[in-house]
């Protein structure tokens, strides 16, 4: 964050949010918690941001300048890219997301002497044109009235292995299901559908998350529509969204008011949750440990059993039947 000074006082605030699409969304709780606190100030503060996806932030009323990625100072702002390095994935104890880049918000304002108290029970929120509901809503009753059942959207894809899903149990709760419902998967462009029966939904950001906002209910792992539907919340029915974890902790990735499937057994119990992104890379980050001296969670247990059965068990403990009541149970 840069403060730029006028008056002996405070004027803008320069903030470059993370580049994940998930954590873009999330970004959105630390505008709120930020403008909590300084728009109530005389004169108020301005809130710049940098995005490398800036059309998630449209519509936020919270940030007073929106700038593209390209748009960034050299110096003199402050990234949350590091808000992770805290581990929550991993380390107790587990907090949500949004708390955790706000923490790292509040903590570098402390670095530069702004000792600024942000409120950490802010939540992502994300807004929608009027249009784009009008435009989502047409589309999916065009495929309600197409094929006479809901849509539930489903996204089947995510960035690392091990909060992944099988795919012969997506096959599997969508044939249990398929007279019930239509499944519309939403795909980015170079991506396979996870079966043939779905629809496939190939839509931009701002696209995907007003299909989110008007469709009967979805199933998501832990990826960036995960995140997505939280900050939807206020468009979306209570708990018509269910979440497959397993290597993921539902208490830092979810949020309140969706389903989450989450199980641990004897199997899994040493090394579960295993966290996200560069706290997952099997036997390469055991022998960092090895090497640096640096204790890991034990994380490296599904590289040994690579192939097996017992390969990402986590994930495997969330059985099709359990997608499959929840999904029935919401009728």
């Amino acid at each position: 964050m840069q403060i730029k000074m006028s008056n002996n006082r405070p004027k803008e605030i320069h903030v470059k949010v993370p580049d994940a699409l998930g954590d873009t969304v999330i970004s959105t709780a630390v505008m709120a918690a930020l403008s909590n606190v300084i728009h109530q100030d005389s004169p108020p503060w301005d809130i710049h941001a940098y995005a490398k996806n800036p059309s998630l932030l449209e519509m936020c009323s919270l940030i007073d300048v929106l700038h593209p990625i390209s748009e960034l100072p050299r110096d003199g702002y402050v990234s949350l890219d590091k808000y992770l390095d805290k581990q929550p994935h991993t380390t107790p104890p587990f907090i949500p997301l949004p708390w955790c880049m706000i923490d790292e918000a509040e903590s570098k304002l402390q670095e530069r002497g702004l000792d600024l108290k942000l409120d950490h029970y802010f939540k992502p929120e994300i807004i929608l044109h009027d249009e784009e509901l009008r435009k989502s809503d047409e589309e999916l009753r065009g495929l309600k009235q197409m094929y006479g059942k809901n849509v539930v959207w489903i996204s089947t894809k995510t960035s690392s292995p091990n909060k992944e899903w099988p795919g012969e149990y997506w096959k599997e709760v969508i044939a249990a299901t398929g007279n019930k419902f239509t499944f519309l998967e939403l795909l980015a462009p170079e991506q396979e559908p996870v079966d043939e029966k779905v629809v496939e939904g190939r839509y931009g950001l701002r696209e995907t998350l007003a299909v989110i906002a008007a469709a009967d209910r979805g199933i998501t792992l832990d990826t960036f529509t995960l995140h997505a539907a939280g900050a939807l919340q206020h468009y979306i029915p209570h708990q018509s969204v269910i979440a497959i974890l397993g290597s993921s902790n539902p208490a830092v990735v979810s949020y309140r008011g969706f389903i989450d499937l989450f199980e641990k057994s004897e199997l899994t119990e040493k090394c579960q949750p295993c966290g996200n992104h560069g706290y997952f890379s099997g036997g390469k980050l055991r022998e960092l440990e090895r090497q640096l001296g640096v204790p890991f969670h034990d994380c490296s247990r599904c590289t040994f059993l690579e192939g097996s059965k017992d390969e990402y068990a986590c994930m495997k403990q969330v059985t099709p039947g359990m997608v499959i009541d929840e999904l029935l149970g919401l009728e």
